[in-house]
Parts: C-alpha cells; sequence; structure tokens
C-alpha cells in the first residue's frame, strides 16, 4: 500500500516543477509565439496572471528551515522586472517582448566563443578576440540568406590562425 504523504510529495514535486518549467519557457522565450505579447490578449493576460502567482508564490514559499533565501528574491526581482518592462514597451507600440533576449546567454556563447582559442585569455588576446568575432559576424553569409554565394574569398577567413609553416 502506498502511503498517502509520499504520494502528496510526489503530487506536490511534480505541481512545483511543472510550475517552473512554464516560468523558465516565459522568461527565457525566443520566438514571437512565445514571447509576451498583447496579439493574442487572452496568452498575455493568461502568461502575465501566471507570473503574478509565480511573485506569490515565491513570497510565500518556505524553504529549508523557513528562512527566506537568495532565489526567492531573485524569482521575484526578474519576473516583477519582465511584467513591468514588458508593460511598458507594448503600451509604446512593440508587438511582443522575447524575454531570452534579456539574459546572458547571448554573453555567455560570445564567452565561449573566444574561448576556443584560448581558454584564459588575458585582456590584450580578449580584447583582440573580440574585435574577430564582432568583425567575423558580419562577413560570413547566414546559411537561410537570400544572397547567392560567389567564389571570392572572405575576409574573416584571413583572421583565422594560419599554420605555423616555420621549421
Amino acid at each position: 500500500m502506498i502511503d498517502k504523504s509520499v504520494h502528496k510529495s510526489a503530487v506536490d514535486t511534480a505541481w512545483f516543477i511543472n510550475t517552473m518549467n512554464r516560468w523558465f519557457d516565459l522568461m527565457s522565450s525566443r520566438t514571437p509565439a512565445m514571447a509576451l505579447s498583447k496579439l493574442h490578449h487572452e496568452k498575455f493576460d493568461e502568461a502575465k496572471e501566471f507570473l503574478m502567482q509565480v511573485i506569490d508564490l515565491f513570497t510565500n514559499i518556505l524553504i529549508g528551515m523557513d528562512r527566506w533565501k537568495p532565489v526567492q528574491t531573485g524569482i521575484i526581482l526578474a519576473t516583477t522586472s519582465i511584467l513591468q518592462l514588458a508593460e511598458e514597451l507594448i503600451e509604446d507600440g512593440m508587438d511582443f517582448l522575447m524575454t531570452a533576449r534579456l539574459t546572458q546567454d547571448c554573453l555567455e556563447n560570445l564567452f565561449s566563443t573566444i574561448r576556443l582559442k584560448t581558454a584564459t585569455p588575458y585582456a590584450i588576446e580578449f580584447r583582440n578576440s573580440l574585435k574577430i568575432v564582432t568583425v567575423r559576424q558580419f562577413l560570413k553569409t547566414p546559411n537561410n540568406s537570400s544572397y547567392q554565394l560567389d567564389e571570392s574569398t572572405y575576409l574573416g577567413s584571413y583572421l583565422e590562425k594560419a599554420p605555423d609553416t616555420r621549421r
């Protein structure tokens, strides 16, 4: 026979995981379909109501030894900021807010690209790599572009480290 307290604990855990999954999806939306948008008023109001419930949840939740934890402050602050920013931007005429543009993912991607060449670059190496990465972005035609590739060599190819032929 299954202990009812274990079953309730499992149901509560599943509910919390589902709640946090939906919160994360809304807080890191990468497409207009998932973005906070007034193009679909009912979805926007539903998302807004859900995010307000998450704020309420983390305001009242007891974690560990019933003490306030930094994660509570972080989630409340981030969620409140996103809601206020979405309201303001949408009132000012924006169609939607893709919240992933506000995360540090793009910065982490940049750092990992720079660290491909040198795992722990010195400041001068970092600056030079940053210049190369920045310029190279604009010198390569994206795969989904309507432009046809010609036979020319991209300037970005010259910026790659040439093989050492000295011996």
